[in-house]
This record gives structure tokens, sequence and C-alpha cells, in this order.
């Protein structure tokens, strides 16, 4: 169970810091 947890934020935290790039690029450029 650690595991598979360590393994998803790994994998959710580049994605999650893609999403606040996106929005904030949505905002500055909407």
């Amino acid at each position: 169970m650690e595991r598979s947890v360590h393994e998803a934020r790994w994998i959710l935290a580049p994605v999650f810091a893609l999403g606040v790039v996106f929005v904030t690029a949505g905002i500055l450029f909407g």
C-alpha cells in the first residue's frame, strides 16, 4: 500500500504542476 501511494504521489505531482501552469497560462493569456 505504501509503495503504491508513494508512486502515485510521484505521478500526481508533475500532473498537478502542469495543471497549475495551464490554469495560470489560461488566466494570463485568456
